[in-house]
């Protein structure tokens, strides 16, 4: 598995329901709950980030008081990490990085998690803590890990895959895992996490259709935007609140659900958007691609 981090996926391919390592099972119970629909979303004004000499730009998390964390390409294809301070980028590179790093997310305490790959073109996990970068692979994870979110806690979550090259989920808490995989689904990716413990993400069934799904005290509930053909929850804050993306028609749009009622979250102008990160002031960060095809990445900030 090569380093080029899409917020998909590692494989989809089939899983098992659900196993452990070393920490207890989730209790595995399924609800799906209907939703309303708002097409439009809450006013927010928009401000596009584009990291300097970039070919995309995509950030993925942002703390309460507005840092922001990310990743983008450079024109040699490389990607590379970003903290975001204010007006000014902060270049992450994870050591031994030589074919790219992405940061996925950060905490209040500005503890950062990501992905890096080697000279072995797989992907492996990292926690970025008071400046010193610390390896965090699954057990067993030959094909790669990613570490998709983090809470105040430190409490993580992310994706792994072995040599069936099948997508799970995991929590990482106290050095101990555990695999997370939706009932029934073909494969399983664990996105975000609140402080809470709540843990959003996406699951793909058997037909091979993508859907989000929400983990709260043990029970698994399906995220579906209405009519959408694809969904899948990236981010959620600790007001339950959840920022994913779905597709309709073949076009990707970035929502918002909140008290049950979806929003859609679209960047003026653009041909796809995705919502990936939020705060408990919801702002939302995440990326949009232009009418020239270049991706951009956003801040949403409600007005």
């Amino acid at each position: 598995m090569r380093m080029s981090i899409s917020m998909l996926p590692i494989s989809g391919r089939k899983s098992p329901r659900f196993k452990s390592t070393n920490l207890p099972l989730f209790l595995v119970l399924l609800s799906i709950v209907p939703v309303a629909f708002g097409q439009l979303a809450p006013p927010f004004k928009f401000r596009t980030i584009d990291a300097a000499g970039a070919v995309l730009t995509r950030p993925s998390g942002i703390t309460a008081r507005g840092e922001i964390v990310g990743f983008y390409n450079d024109n040699g294809g490389l990607q590379h990490g970003f903290l975001l301070k204010g007006n000014r980028f902060r270049l992450i590179d994870a050591p031994g990085a030589t074919t790219g790093t992405a940061t996925t997310a950060i905490n209040n305490d500005l503890e950062i998690v990501g992905a890096y790959s080697g000279d072995d073109q797989i992907n492996h996990g990292f926690l970025l803590k008071n400046g010193r970068f610390t390896t965090i692979d699954y057990p067993g994870a030959t094909t790669g890990t990613i570490l998709w979110g983090i809470n105040d806690s430190l409490q993580i979550v992310g994706s792994y895959s072995g040599d069936d090259l099948i997508d799970h989920g995991f929590l990482w808490s106290s050095g101990r895992f555990t695999t997370i995989d939706f009932p029934g689904a073909s494969s399983t990716d664990a996105y975000g996490i609140n402080e809470c413990g709540e843990i959003v993400g996406l699951y793909v069934d058997a037909s091979g259709l993508q859907h989000g799904f929400r983990l709260s005290h043990g029970t698994f509930t399906a995220v579906d935007f209405p009519a959408a053909t694809n969904t899948y929850a990236r981010g959620i804050n600790s007001l339950e609140q959840i920022v994913g993306r779905y597709v309709v028609q073949g076009i990707g749009h970035g929502f918002l659900l909140r008290r049950g009622t979806f929003s859609t979250i679209d960047f003026p102008g653009a041909t796809e958007t995705r919502a990936i990160g939020i705060n408990d002031g919801v702002e939302i960060v995440g990326s949009y691609t232009d009418a020239a095809g270049v991706v951009h990445g956003f801040v949403a900030t409600p007005r």
